[in-house]
């Protein structure tokens, strides 16, 4: 597994990346509108946006409204770091492992626009937090 990104939560994403390029990050992508129903018709209802620096790529994340999967997590942990995201080659053989390893999955596989429509899953785990992987 190769770190992709950081996933960083906002309550307002055009806020964030001032701040994160006040602090030398690059805004990499355009804020895109992620609401794709998944398997179940849930819509993600975020905004995202990459920014980065020399070594390290951050994904912004804010809610567009309070249907959103990040609303209520905002208001119970607050804006900041939340989840760490990984590059796998084969995301059905990875959860598997991690699976063995303790790790629970919070959703089915979804493709996210944010990653060309590849797949990407969340799992959870006690003691650590949680965690993205992306395939591809």
């Amino acid at each position: 597994m190769t770190v992709d990104h950081i996933g960083y939560l906002s309550s307002d994403i055009n806020k964030s990346i001032q701040a994160f390029e006040q602090i030398g990050y690059v805004q990499e992508s355009e804020i895109l509108i992620d609401n794709i129903p998944d398997d179940n018709n849930t819509i993600r209802n975020v905004y995202i946006c990459f920014v980065r620096n020399d070594s390290t790529r951050v994904e912004l994340v804010s809610p567009i409204d309070e249907k959103s999967d990040v609303f209520f997590t905002i208001r119970r942990q607050g804006e900041g770091p939340y989840h760490i995201c990984y590059q796998v080659d084969n995301l059905e053989e990875q959860i598997q492992q991690l699976k063995k390893m303790g790790w629970m999955v919070l959703k089915r596989p979804a493709k996210a626009m944010a990653f060309d429509y590849s797949r990407v899953v969340f799992l959870f785990k006690r003691g650590v937090g949680m965690i993205e992987l992306v395939e591809g």
